[in-house]
């Protein structure tokens, strides 16, 4: 028998090895330790997640629109994943600045904001390969959970969509190592 059989058992020996929870969902947790610039996701089993980042680390957008995952692994019940830190959600930074002069990272904010209103083939200026990521999302079916808490900023500025969807299919066969994806079996 598995020393974890739930994500709540898995989530509170992370807590008992002195990480702390940054935040979360319906589906799944996030943890981290200090200042470490990785993070931990537990998530059920079901949630779209995974799949959401299979698709955007096969098409490329993993490290850029999507957030970097280094590795995914599945239980019987809850995946685990280690991923990039990311600094704010979209709502936190809409919270925290109403101006320019507020917040160094007001314009990815508005950008943002404009993309999360469904503008999917409006004209973004300046933003082509944010545009391109939009409308390929918008065709995969992914962006049917689109909003500011599940939007975040990255250190340099970029913003990245932590988890548009809601659509999952359940059925993992894949497995990340290393930043690339594999099948589950190996």
């Amino acid at each position: 028998m598995p020393a974890f059989v739930t994500q709540n058992t898995y989530c509170a020996a992370l807590e008992k090895r002195g990480y702390t929870k940054l935040g979360g969902g319906i589906y799944s947790e996030v943890y981290a330790k200090g200042n470490s610039d990785r993070v931990i996701k537990v998530g059920r089993a079901g949630d779209s997640w995974p799949d959401y980042i299979e698709w955007a680390t096969i098409n490329g957008y993993a490290g850029k629109f999507a957030p970097k995952v280094y590795s995914l692994k599945f239980h019987d019940l809850f995946y685990v994943a280690v991923m990039e830190r990311l600094v704010v959600t979209i709502d936190q930074l809409n919270a925290a600045c109403h101006s320019s002069n507020a917040n160094p990272f007001y314009e990815q904010y508005r950008a943002a904001k404009y993309w999360a209103g469904y503008a999917f083939g409006a004209p973004m200026e300046g933003c082509k390969d944010l545009m391109a990521f939009c409308n390929a999302l918008g065709s995969s079916g992914y962006a049917t959970d689109l909003h500011g808490g599940n939007m975040m900023i990255r250190y340099d500025g970029q913003i990245v969509v932590t988890d548009p969807s809601s659509k999952g299919s359940g059925n993992y066969s894949i497995r990340i190592r290393r930043g690339s994806v594999t099948n589950a079996s190996n």
